[in-house]
C-alpha cells in the first residue's frame, strides 16, 4: 500500500470519512483501476447509504482481484442491502472458498443462506463461523433466531440465553428470548424477560408488544379464559411508543377478534398491510376503502394463507353486488375450486399478469369494509361446490359399501409459525379406531406430515388417494363423497365446511382468532363443530370427545 493510501486509511479507520474519500479520489483519478482505493471508497458510500455506488465500487475491486476475500465478503453485505439475494449468496460464497477458516465470511455466508430460506444450511454456516470465533454476539443471535425458525425451540432458547448473558442490558435480547420462551409455552419467564427489557428501556415498543403476547398466552391457560385486559393495555402502550409498530396493531386486532370484539377487531387488524406488504400484486392501484365502486374494476387478491382465501372469497360476489367488475388473484393451487364463485369475471393464479383495474383490497381486510360482526357473517351453509366431473369420477372410484366415510387431516403447515400448537401427529387418532366396523376413514393429509400413513396406529385403517389430489378442486370433490371431515385447523378443514360438509375442527388450546373463545361451533360455518384442546393440556381429551361423538352418530 503506497504512503498516500496508507494515509487515506488512518483517517477511514479514525472515522474522517470525508479525509480518506477524498484521497481516495485522488488515487483512482491517478489510476482509475487501483482495487484497494475501489473497495474502500465503496466500504464509505455503504456506510454513508449509497449501497448502489458501494455496490458498483466494490464489484469493479472484485473483477480486478477477484481472489481477495476482503472484497467477496463486503461485496455481499451490499448486495443483499440491495435485495439482491442470489448474487449476495454467489459473493458470500466465494468468499468462504478464498477464507475458510475465517469467521466473517461463513457469517455473511449463513444470513444470506437464511434470507433465501435456506435453514439448515443457514445453521450450519452459522455454527462454523462460531466455532471460529465464539465471541460473535450477531452470529449467535441469528442463529437462535434460525433455529427458532426450524422449529427448534429449545436450542434457540440456549443460544438467545448466551446472547443475554454477554450482554445483560441488551434489551433486543432480552426482547428476542422473551419471545422464544413464549413460543415455547415457558409463559410466566417469558413475561418476567420482557418486564426487564421494560425496565431497562420503558418506551421500549418491541417490549411492550413482546409482553402483551406473552399476556394474550397466560389469559389462554385458564380455563375458561382471564381477561385480556394487561395484554390490550401493553399492545396500546406499545402503539404509544411507536405508532408505526403494526405487529402491535395486528395483535391488538386479532386479540379483540378472539374474544367476539368485531368492531374494534378489524379496525386493528388492518396492521397487516405494513407486514405483509411484500405479497401485494404488483399494483399502483388504491387500496379500496370501501367507496363507490358502481362500474370499476378491483382486483381482489389473497395475502396469508390458503385456509384464509378460502374463508374470505365469501366476500366477492358481495363486492360484485356493489356494481364492480370483479378479479380475484389467488393461489394456483385454489385457482379451478373458486370458479365455482358467481359474479366474478376473472380469476388469476398469483403471478399471472393482472389486467387493468382501478382498484385493489385484501380478501381479509372485506370484513373490515363491510363492517361485519358475528351477527352479519356472511354465513351460507355452502358457498363452495365441486366440479360435477370430478365428483362423478370419484363416485366411480370409492368403496360403494354401507359404512360411513370420513376424511382425516392430523396437521398443517409445518413451517406456519403456530403449527407446533395446532398439528397433531396420525398416532393421536388411535382412539377412533373403535368404530372402525362402521366407518371408514379416508387421509386428506399432504405435505411432510403424510409419511406417518406409513405408521399407521393399528386398527386405524386408512384408504389414501392423495397421490391424486393435485389441487384444491380435486380435494374438494373427493370430499363431496364423505360423510365428516376431522380436521386439525388447516386448509382442508375451511374447505369442507366451506362446501357445507360436516366437519369437525380440532381447536388447539392457542386458537387462532377467527375460532375465538369456548364455542363449539363457528359463525363462519354452520355445519363446523370445534373440540378444544384444554389449556395446558394434550390432544387426549378432544379425542375422547370426538371418539364418543363418532360412537353416538356412526356406531354400529
Amino acid at each position: 500500500m503506497t504512503e498516500q493510501m496508507q494515509i487515506a486509511f488512518q483517517h477511514h479507520q479514525a472515522g474522517r470519512l470525508a479525509d480518506a474519500e477524498k484521497i481516495y479520489r485522488q488515487v483512482l483519478s491517478q489510476n482509475p483501476h487501483q482495487p484497494d482505493a475501489l473497495h474502500l471508497l465503496g466500504l464509505i458510500a455503504y456506510r454513508t447509504g449509497h449501497a448502489d455506488v458501494a455496490c458498483d465500487l466494490i464489484s469493479r475491486a472484485v473483477r480486478l482481484l477477484p481472489s481477495m476475500p476482503e472484497y467477496q465478503n463486503n461485496l455481499s453485505v451490499v448486495l443483499e442491502s440491495l435485495g439482491r439475494f442470489d448474487d449476495a449468496l454467489a459473493a458470500a460464497r466465494q468468499a468462504v472458498e478464498l477464507q475458510p477458516n475465517s469467521a466473517g465470511p461463513w457469517y455473511n455466508l449463513a444470513n444470506a443462506l437464511r434470507r433465501k430460506r435456506r435453514l439448515d444450511e443457514a445453521m450450519n454456516a452459522y455454527q462454523r463461523s462460531l466455532a471460529l470465533d465464539p465471541t460473535q454476539i450477531d452470529a449467535r443471535g441469528n442463529l437462535a433466531t434460525t433455529l427458532k425458525l426450524l422449529g427448534r425451540r429449545k436450542e434457540a432458547i440456549a443460544e438467545f440465553q448466551a446472547v443475554v448473558a454477554a450482554a445483560p442490558g441488551d434489551v433486543k435480547a432480552l426482547n428476542n428470548l422473551g419471545d422464544a420462551l413464549r413460543d415455547d409455552g415457558q409463559i410466566e419467564q417469558a413475561i418476567a424477560i420482557q418486564q426487564q427489557a421494560i425496565a431497562l428501556d420503558p418506551k421500549n415498543s418491541g417490549a411492550h408488544n413482546n409482553l402483551g403476547a406473552a399476556l394474550v398466552r397466560r389469559a389462554l391457560s385458564t380455563d375458561p379464559a382471564r381477561l385480556f385486559d394487561e395484554a390490550i393495555d401493553e399492545f396500546h402502550q406499545a402503539i404509544l411508543c411507536d405508532p408505526r409498530n403494526s405487529e402491535s396493531r395486528l395483535n391488538l386486532g386479532m386479540t379483540y377478534l378472539l374474544q367476539g370484539d368485531f368492531e374494534r377487531g378489524w379496525q386493528y387488524y388492518e396492521g397487516r398491510e405494513a407486514i405483509n406488504s411484500s405479497q401485494r400484486p404488483m399494483t399502483s392501484a388504491p387500496h379500496w376503502d370501501g367507496c363507490d365502486i358502481s362500474g370499476k374494476t378491483i382486483l381482489l387478491y389473497h395475502e396469508q394463507g390458503l385456509g384464509d382465501t378460502i374463508q374470505f372469497i365469501r366476500y366477492a360476489p358481495l363486492v360484485a353486488r356493489r356494481g364492480a367488475n370483479v378479479i380475484v388473484a389467488c393461489p394456483r393451487a385454489l385457482l379451478r375450486l373458486l370458479q365455482c364463485v358467481p359474479n366474478v369475471r376473472q380469476f388469476l393464479a398469483a403471478g399471472d399478469p393482472i389486467p387493468p383495474h382501478d382498484f385493489r383490497c385484501r380478501l381479509t381486510s372485506l370484513p373490515f369494509i363491510f363492517q361485519t360482526r358475528i351477527d352479519t357473517i356472511p354465513a351460507e351453509k355452502s358457498y363452495l361446490a365441486p366440479d360435477w366431473q370430478l365428483v362423478e369420477q370419484w363416485k366411480s372410484r370409492l368403496p360403494q359399501d354401507a359404512r360411513k366415510k370420513i376424511g382425516l387431516v392430523w396437521a398443517g403447515n409445518p413451517s406456519h409459525a403456530n403449527d407446533h400448537n395446532r398439528s397433531l401427529s396420525l398416532s393421536d387418532f388411535a382412539p377412533l379406531a373403535e368404530v372402525r366396523e362402521s366407518v371408514q376413514f379416508f387421509t386428506l393429509q399432504k405435505g411432510p406430515p403424510a409419511i406417518q400413513t406409513q405408521s399407521a396406529p393399528p386398527n386405524v385403517s386408512l384408504l389414501d388417494f392423495t397421490a391424486d389430489l393435485h389441487d384444491f378442486a380435486d380435494t374438494a370433490a373427493l370430499i363431496s363423497q364423505f360423510d365428516l371431515v376431522i380436521a386439525a385447523d388447516t386448509a382442508v378443514a375451511h374447505l369442507s365446511a366451506a362446501m357445507g360438509r360436516p366437519t369437525w375442527l380440532l381447536v388447539g388450546n392457542v386458537p387462532d382468532w377467527r375460532w375465538m373463545l369456548g364455542r363449539t361451533d363457528s359463525p363462519w360455518y354452520p355445519t363446523m363443530r370445534l373440540f378444544r384442546q384444554p389449556p395446558s393440556a394434550g390432544w387426549d381429551i378432544p379425542i375422547q370427545q370426538i371418539r364418543l361423538a363418532l360412537r353416538a352418530d356412526f356406531g354400529s
